[in-house]
């Protein structure tokens, strides 16, 4: 099993003001773009994703302060497996077109969202 960074994702109050930021002062490419969120290129094999802390999950404790982590993982359920044996909750399981995921949170209480690229929709 893999483990690799996909994404930070910072929650955003100004969604506005924070995505003109990294796109425009920042000079990142945005890419995929849908109405309250924007992934920004990075240049590497990770992103940056801003989304409008209005309209974001609870999972994302949407204050607009700090970010949370999303992680892409060649084998879920082995994953799925490791967290249940180490007594780690797991808050939310979905699964769309795109692939499946599951969100749990670190010691500290931030979010982690882990996601398995396929068609399990």
């Amino acid at each position: 099993m893999q483990l690799k960074l996909m994404e930070v994702t910072i929650p955003a109050k100004q969604y506005a003001q924070t995505k003109f930021f990294y796109s425009r002062v920042l000079c990142l490419a945005v890419g995929k773009e849908g109405e309250h969120h924007a992934f920004l290129d990075t240049g590497g094999s990770f992103r940056i994703a801003v989304v409008d802390a209005s309209q974001a999950s609870s999972l994302v404790l949407p204050t607009g302060r700090g970010a949370f982590l999303n992680l892409s993982c060649d084998d879920l359920e082995a994953l799925k497996k490791r967290l249940e044996h180490a007594k780690v909750k797991i808050l939310a399981e979905a699964v769309d077109g795109y692939g499946r995921n599951i969100t749990v949170r670190d010691p500290e209480g931030n979010t982690v969202n882990i996601f398995q690229e396929g068609s399990f929709g």
